[in-house]
């Protein structure tokens, strides 16, 4: 009796001008039910039924933020593989257990990921951090640092500066995430902060002194020096030009 006409739905009050437009067509439709999405198997298989060309130039900017969040939770996971292969913590076999997943993944051509202490952190004592992973919150590079810059301290001092830097509504880069994990190491464990630091100066000076004695252009005087080398620069200098 009611049948339906075209005008129907723009006739409709509950329809105002201001309501925002549905999907174009099927792929905007399939990005939009990922943007709600954790990322995982469900989101992916969406995402590999999404015809880029029939996105604008703003859905494939979120189709390319999608799929890096996918990346994300696929890093998770292989940690895990890597601490199934490895074993949760070290043993007196460790050598064996990281030989052996180098080897598991010769076979596919190799990793560069094959981090075994990474890994084990984001299953154990940062936890935390994994979980960030899965959620696409986080990246591999950020993963890495925050296991770098708390290598040195307890767990239970790890989950706490770890606690401290995963916050959801900040979005940094991995050296500003770097800086933020050192202010939480220095406010969680500041002796040790600070043993850490003068560690450093020294490698860096070690580093220095080593780069001057293979230069071979540091002062005469100075450790590392060749007065050879300088007298011979000397008498170049003073050795009149050819032809006068």
């Amino acid at each position: 009796m009611f049948e339906a006409t075209p005008f129907a739905v723009a006739m409709s009050p509950v329809v105002r001008v201001a309501d925002p437009p549905g999907p174009r067509n099927d792929s905007a439709a399939k990005l939009a039910m990922v943007g709600v999405l954790t990322p995982g198997p469900v989101a992916m298989d969406l995402l590999t039924q999404v015809q880029i060309h029939r996105l604008d130039d703003v859905e494939r900017t979120e189709y390319l933020v999608a799929w890096e969040r996918a990346a994300r939770w696929v890093e998770a996971q292989r940690m895990k593989a890597v601490v199934a292969v490895a074993g949760a913590t070290a043993t007196n076999r460790d050598d064996f257990a990281r030989e052996h997943v180098k080897v598991a993944l010769s076979g596919c051509g190799g990793s560069a990921r094959a981090d075994v202490d990474l890994a084990r952190d984001m299953t154990g004592r940062l936890a935390a951090a994994g979980a960030a992973l899965a959620r696409g919150e986080i990246s591999y590079s950020h993963a890495r640092v925050l296991s770098t810059e708390t290598f040195v301290l307890d767990d239970a001092t790890a989950g706490t500066v770890a606690a401290a830097v995963l916050r959801r509504d900040e979005h940094r880069t991995p050296s500003q995430f770097r800086a933020a994990v050192r202010r939480a190491v220095i406010q969680a464990d500041p002796v040790r902060a600070e043993l850490a630091a003068e560690r450093a100066a020294k490698e860096r000076m070690v580093a220095k002194q080593a780069l001057g004695r293979r230069s071979g252009r540091a002062h005469p005087d100075r450790p590392g020096g060749r007065r050879g080398d300088d007298l011979d620069g000397r008498r170049r200098l003073r050795r009149p030009p050819r032809g006068r």
